[in-house]
């Protein structure tokens, strides 16, 4: 059986000023503004579909190592997450 980590939901903020400027980086329907590196394929070469969105919730299979970074940096931002591996 493959293991699969889930991240539901994978919720990330930002925030310039204001909690009313909060905007999400994750848009819950594809991995836009991400970028993806797995060491035997490089940046977003990911042809093991290590990493997918399905349903709204980012997967990542364990085929690869690797991980995700955003494509724009940010400052004062706060994180919400909850997970599922196994």
């Amino acid at each position: 059986m493959k293991k699969i980590i889930i991240l539901i939901p994978f919720l990330c903020f930002y925030a310039n000023a204001t909690v009313n400027e909060m905007k999400p980086i994750f848009n819950y329907k594809n991995l836009d503004g991400w970028n993806s590196f797995l060491p035997s394929h490089g940046v977003n070469t990911d042809p093991d579909s290590v990493f997918t969105v399905e349903n709204g919730i980012l997967q990542i299979s364990d085929e690869v190592f690797g991980y995700m970074s955003t494509k724009d940096t940010y400052k004062d931002f706060h994180i919400l997450s909850e997970f599922k591996w196994g």
